[in-house]
């Protein structure tokens, strides 16, 4: 496996619908990291960074590895995740504003998630189609 696969891998696993376990999320970034790195090369955070100790642990606890296997189970298990949680992709989208309605394919879904806005031209969409 590639680290392209790992890469894809790790980019579709922000887009599950519902959210891992801890331990599935932990599994993911420690051979994430190990695919990407080799072996952990960090100082261990502080007793107070509950998070950044759990990822680190994660991460330390699979010292030997190569990076093909790694990449390889993080590859696995995130297609296990994807069958269990389901993935969110483009789809219709249905805005309803009393007896108007606005229906529309979203193949941008995933550009307004990165960026965290709709761009102004679907602003004036939505604007239109609800109070025109």
């Amino acid at each position: 496996m590639s680290q392209a696969e790992c890469e894809k891998a790790a980019e579709e696993v922000k887009h599950l619908k519902t959210k891992p376990a801890d331990d599935e999320v932990l599994f993911i970034y420690g051979h994430y990291r190990q695919a990407a790195v080799g072996d952990i090369n960090t100082e261990q955070p502080g007793m107070l960074d509950f998070n950044g100790k759990a990822k680190w642990n994660a991460w330390n606890e699979l010292k030997g590895p190569t990076q093909e296997d790694a990449t390889k189970a993080h590859v696995n298990r995130v297609e296990e995740l994807k069958k269990t949680h389901g993935i969110w992709s483009p789809g219709l989208v249905l805005i309803l504003n009393g007896d108007k309605a606005l229906c529309f394919l979203i193949p941008w879904m995933v550009g307004i998630r990165e960026n965290n806005q709709i761009t102004p031209l679907l602003k004036a969409v939505h604007h239109t189609a609800l109070t025109g």
